[in-house]
This record gives structure tokens, sequence and C-alpha cells, in this order.
């Protein structure tokens, strides 16, 4: 007898009628032993991979008369190795995401592996990030808000989207007060891990094996090490001698040690600023205090909108050229900005 169907889709027969593909895959599947809890829609899609690879490869198999079980076999085989590889995707939450863009380049040379970073290029969970010796700092900015800045000749990796290891060099984090509070963020380092509460701060190794040093301009950051834990806070440098034994110090904010950090930074944003807001920021950013000559005066600044832009300048410099503008006077004495009317004294 001539069978009508097309001939694409050839039944699949067995000893006792047509073959079940669906019951070839349920059997391997239950002989793999326990496996995660999935969601409705997660196993739906599985189940989708597992049929279009069985149909698949099943519609490719030559012609062949009678049934024999050892290609029916092998189909499910790779059915099920589908449905592995699916599930695993599922399970790892799928390829590495995209966790921060490089916001500050400059010319840097930086690497991501072999892979030269281009302004505004996605940094992944996993990757490995180079900045060269003699280049310029890298800037680049977290999904959730925050700033983390490498110094030239630094390596690190992105060991999560909450935990950075640190190779060699210097590395900042600047997690702003706009950053909603969540998990904490950690850098990890050969002698320790340095875990930040909402926080400016910087991790140093200024070679590999050399001592570990953490400074802090905001906020307070917890170090810990073989030689247990310790609490640095604004204003302190906390650095691990060769015996094991830690020592704080003090540091200014303002010192011009920083200075690596500020060229790192982000763009200033000026068009539709208003005048209080930008000093605010651009004074935290450059580790200075903004102390107005009266409220009324602070008041009066949250209304004036600016505009234009400083494409190129640093905080510290955007701050000189926007007051420059103003009627206003100013002054920088011992990391604070004093700002005035023209004419009067803070």
């Amino acid at each position: 007898m001539t069978d009508s169907r097309s001939p694409d889709r050839r039944p699949l027969l067995g000893p006792e009628g047509p073959a079940d593909p669906d019951r070839e895959v349920r059997e391997l599947l239950r002989s793999a032993g326990p496996r995660l809890e999935m969601r409705p829609e997660d196993l739906d899609i599985v189940k989708r991979a597992a049929r279009g690879e069985w149909r698949r490869l099943v519609d490719e198999r030559p012609p062949k008369r009678g049934w024999s079980r050892r290609p029916l076999l092998a189909a499910a085989a790779a059915a099920v190795a589908a449905v592995g590889l699916a599930w695993w995707l599922l399970a790892a939450g799928g390829p590495p995401e995209s966790v921060a863009v490089v916001e500050v380049l400059d010319g840097s040379g930086a690497l991501a592996g072999s892979d030269p970073l281009e302004l505004g290029d996605p940094v992944l969970d996993g990757a490995s990030i180079a900045v060269p010796v003699g280049g310029r700092p890298l800037g680049l900015r977290w999904r959730d808000g925050r700033s983390v800045r490498l110094a030239p000749g630094s390596r690190m990796t992105v060991a999560s989207p909450w935990r950075l290891e640190l190779t060699v060099g210097s590395l900042y984090v600047d997690t702003p007060p706009s950053v909603a509070p969540g998990r904490p963020f950690t850098v990890a380092t050969p002698a320790g891990l340095v875990v930040e509460r909402g926080t400016q701060f910087e991790v140093n190794l200024a070679t590999v094996g050399a001592p570990l040093r953490v400074r802090v301009r905001e906020g307070v950051v917890e170090v810990d090490t073989a030689g247990g834990d310790v609490a640095v806070t604004a204003g302190q440098q906390w650095v691990l001698g060769p015996d094991g034994e830690g020592s704080i110090e003090s540091v200014d904010p303002w010192d011009d040690s920083w200075s690596w950090v500020l060229r790192a930074a982000p763009t200033p944003t000026v068009e539709g600023s208003d005048l209080a807001s930008f000093l605010e920021e651009e004074c935290r950013e450059a580790g200075w205090r903004l102390v107005w000559e009266s409220a009324e005066l602070a008041a009066e600044a949250a209304t004036v909108e600016l505009h234009g832009s400083v494409d190129g300048m640093t905080p510290d410099q955007a701050v000189a050229v926007i007051l420059a503008g103003s009627r206003l006077d100013y002054r920088l004495e011992e990391g604070r900005l004093f700002v005035g009317n023209a004419g009067a004294g803070p």
C-alpha cells in the first residue's frame, strides 16, 4: 500500500506501532536522576528545545525498512543534550551579563581580555580588565549607578556584579548617595577583602605581592585579612605591613594623591543642572566640603539653572569654570570651598 503522507514526515514505527518520541525522552530524563526545580515557563522552553531537536534528528535519518531502537535512542540522547544545554543556560542565567559600561576612556589603551575597550562598551561579568602603565585612568559606570575607576598599571577581574578581584594597581569605588542600598560591594585582593559600606574608597597594590593599602574619602569600609578585621573610616589610610599587622594613618580627602581619581571621573553635567546641586556633586568628587556664605545664598543658587558644557574637564576644573562665570566670590582653603556674594566674605 502506498503511504499518501508527505515523504518529509516519515512515520516512526516500533514493534507495536508508531514510536512515541516524548516517551523516549521521558525515560532518559527519569534515568538522569533528580533535577533542580524550574519555573513552568522555563520548563516549557526546555521541552520545546528537546522536541525540536528530536524531530530534526529523526527527520534527517535516511529511509530504512523496519524498526531499529539504536537510532531512536541516539536521537533521544541528542534531544536530552539539547535539554541539558537549555537547562544549563537557564540555571546559569544565560550568557554573561553586562554589569557596567565604559564611561571614561580618553585613549587609556585599556583591554578586556585581549580586546581593546572603546567608550560605551559593555563590561561583562567575568571580564578581565587591564590598564597599561603609562596610559590614562579608566572609568566604568556600574548598572546601579556606582563608579569604578582603574589607575594606569592596574589589572582586575569582574568576579560578579558585586565582587571585583584586584591583582595589581589602584582601584577606586564611588557609591553616590543616589545608589539604592543593596548588596555590599567587595574588592578581593591576595592580602584580604575590602567591603564597602556606602562610600568612596581606594584599594592599592603598587606591585604584585606589595602590601595592601586602603584609603577612604567618605563613609566606611571593612578590611578582612588573616590578621583580623578592621573598620577604616573617612580620612583614614590603612596599610598592611610585611609582618601582617595593619596600621592606620590620616589622609586628607583633597590630597593631591587622589588626583588620578579625578581624571577618571565622569564628565560633570552642566546643562539643566542648578548651581547648588552642581557644586555639591562636584565638590564631593573633588573631596571638598562646600561652605555657603549663608543659607539664603544656598537657596538662591538652587534656583539658578546652568547651561553649556564642560566636556574634557575634571571636577575641580569644572567648578572653577562655572564659578568664574558667576557673580560669586569663592576661595579654596584646606579642602573647603567657600562661596559668597561678590565683595563679601564668608
